[in-house]
């Protein structure tokens, strides 16, 4: 169930965002983030060629694990804007296909990155946060989507963390039997940390867009226990208590977690949205992949997030005849010229994908369907 757990684990590790990071002084917050390390290309850097950043923009890519260390089963892109206090969230599939090496998926980036890191002796929390630093880099340098800190989270974690929450309240659709079987009935109900994770791995939602809706769910029950459950007398025990469940590359220094916390916290239903990235399945003789649909995912990007103070345009100025200097996939490795039906699923436009609010998941607006 790779797209069922696309995206929940990870956005449970916002709670510890700033338990596990801190930018140095609090006007580096506002001030943009024009000190970050940037990915290079032939000595140049791609992102920069876009100019500055929106100020006070973040970006964290949220990685779960599954049982096995180095094979990462979900990518979610959490930005949170904090003058404007909205928090946004893209869905990006493990098996979004992207040429680079031996690999043609950002789940194969990451593994290739996890065996490399292995290989040179490293920890496994080092191998897993260098596993994700290459499956950042390569949405950085084929999407233009920069990448300030990364997280990653096995199932384990995902469990430990509900359990250490007391369980979640999510509106279930249908009964739910766990792996343990036990059966909750549909409805309000509060499931622990190995019921949260049986359903999101659940093999039996009708259709992709019941996948999605699930997850969504989940998430949005997960915002209202933020919320509800965080105060300004418990928020550093709750970071201290969660630290040890992930890996992560996020700085801890100065003690600005609380105040990133709090702003995490502060953010309205209404600006607390989530959607995915527009793609497409196919299938190859290397395997079954999602493609983006070009035109539609830069539209996406412009509409959607906050990345730079001018929009990513189709291509570089200086050589808008070439498709040699796009901007967005530049060196074509979300893509197969050679392959008819991924390349029309590349070139071909499509409706974005709707993006739901917390507000709007608390009224019903999702549909989850059982097979």
């Amino acid at each position: 169930m790779r797209t069922v757990i696309k995206i929940f684990s990870l956005f449970l590790l916002l709670s510890l965002l700033v338990s596990l990071a801190s930018c140095s002084k609090i006007e580096q917050f506002f001030g943009g983030n024009s000190d970050k390390d940037e990915i290079k290309d032939n000595g140049e850097s791609l992102v920069e060629k876009m100019g500055p950043r929106v100020p006070g923009v973040y970006n964290f890519l949220l990685v779960r694990e599954k049982d096995k260390a180095g094979e990462a089963v979900s990518f979610l892109l959490c930005q949170m804007d904090l003058p404007d206090a909205e928090f946004s969230l893209v869905q990006i599939p493990e098996d979004l296909y992207i040429r680079a090496d031996n690999a043609f998926s950002l789940g194969q980036i990451y593994s290739n990155g996890y065996d490399r890191a292995r290989a040179l002796g490293f920890s496994q929390n080092d191998c897993a946060v260098s596993a994700a630093k290459a499956a950042g880099e390569a949405l950085e340098k084929n999407l233009m989507i920069p990448v300030d800190y990364h997280i990653v989270a096995s199932r384990e974690a995902v469990v430990n963390y509900v359990d250490l929450i007391e369980g979640l309240e999510i509106n279930l659709p249908f009964n739910f039997t766990t792996s343990e079987g036990i059966t909750y009935p549909a409805g309000v109900r509060t499931l622990e940390g190995k019921a949260i994770a049986d359903f999101l791995e659940y093999d039996m939602f009708r259709d992709y867009d019941s996948e999605l809706n699930a997850v969504r769910t989940v998430l949005a029950s997960i915002q209202t226990e933020l919320t509800t459950m965080l105060s300004s007398e418990n928020i550093s025990i709750r970071m201290v208590q969660a630290k040890p469940f992930f890996a992560t590359d996020l700085p801890t220094r100065d003690g600005y977690d609380i105040f990133f916390l709090r702003k995490l916290i502060q953010i309205s239903d209404e600006n607390w949205n989530v959607t995915e990235l527009c793609t497409s399945p196919v299938s190859t003789e290397d395997g079954d992949f999602r493609v983006i649909h070009y035109n539609t995912v830069l539209d996406q990007l412009n509409s959607y997030l906050s990345l730079y103070r001018e929009p990513i345009k189709a291509r570089f100025e200086d050589s808008e005849a070439s498709d040699d200097v796009k901007i967005l996939d530049p060196h074509g490795a979300l893509t197969d010229p050679g392959n008819i039906i991924l390349n029309s699923i590349y070139k071909a436009s499509k409706r974005i994908p709707e993006v739901y609010s917390a507000a709007e998941i608390y009224v019903g607006a999702l549909h989850i369907f059982e097979k």
